[in-house]
């Protein structure tokens, strides 16, 4: 009983999946072990009266049995009702992880969404990007910087209460946090979109673009279409093209060490 209390009592980080995985089947394992431990209760219950039933025994141990045998059944119910109690809030642990792990995933595809609508702004070349299409780059930006901010308070307060999380967590976590302010900080830091002088332009539903001829030998032609025409002809950024299979941001090799160590040090502050 003593053992068992003993295991119960084992903390672990809240975020690391894999502790309250292997705290679970302990206490499932404990739990099936309950009848036995009330089999041998009945086994020393029996010995019990057969012991008191004899003349021959002195009243004063008679009574140190009966507390005796007392207290074990005592401990065993309350061992019972431990696990039971354990049981129940590993169960509900499990299910707030894997619900701050959705979390970090579903930061994990808007921090890479975000990335790639800012490399296609970045990267455009015969056209001029929409300026619907940078403030809607700069104010996602910002809702994703609030959000990684809520995920580190967690993690930064599981650390100090509990054991810190490490192995594949604490990766997952770095490469998640550092790729989405790679992300944060490139659509930040994207180029001002030009005002517009057309009152035609500002009343239309559409933003509109400018195609330029990229041949510099041959004379310049400009011509006015809307937004949604140029996405037709360039291939709209879905969800699908968007999002990577993998959300984790690659970092540079040069630098990932350093970002790791320092990030690491930011969710243990």
């Amino acid at each position: 009983c003593d053992e068992t209390a003993t295991e119960l009592e084992v903390d672990f980080n809240p975020f690391d999946t894999k502790a309250i995985d292997e705290a679970l089947k302990l206490a499932t394992a404990k739990n099936s072990q309950i009848s036995e431990k009330k089999a041998a209760l009945v086994a020393l219950e029996n010995a019990k009266e057969r012991l008191l039933a004899q003349a021959s025994v002195d009243v004063a141990a008679k009574h140190e049995v009966r507390r005796g045998v007392s207290d074990v059944a005592k401990r065993i119910a309350d061992i019972r009702s431990d696990i039971s109690d354990r049981m129940q809030m590993l169960t509900k642990q499990k299910r707030d992880c894997e619900s701050f792990w959705r979390l970090v995933d579903e930061i994990g595809h808007r921090g890479a969404d975000l990335h790639r609508r800012c490399q296609a702004i970045n990267d455009a070349v015969i056209f001029t990007p929409s300026p619907d299409h940078v403030l809607a780059c700069r104010s996602d930006a910002k809702t994703l910087k609030a959000d990684v901010a809520k995920i580190k308070e967690r993690v930064q307060k599981a650390n100090a209460e509990h054991p810190k999380l490490g192995g594949k967590g604490e990766k997952k976590l770095i490469t998640v946090i550092t790729a989405c302010n790679t992300a944060i900080s490139e659509a930040l830091a994207l180029p001002e979109p030009p005002p517009s002088t057309d009152e035609s332009m500002r009343d239309s539903s559409h933003s509109q673009s400018t195609v330029v001829d990229a041949t510099r030998g041959d004379a310049l032609a400009a011509a006015s279409s809307t937004t949604a025409d140029m996405i037709e002809e360039d291939g709209e950024l879905t969800d699908e093209d968007t999002v990577e299979p993998e959300y984790q941001g690659r970092l540079d090799k040069r630098t990932e060490e350093t970002s790791d160590a320092v990030m690491r040090e930011e969710l243990t502050a």
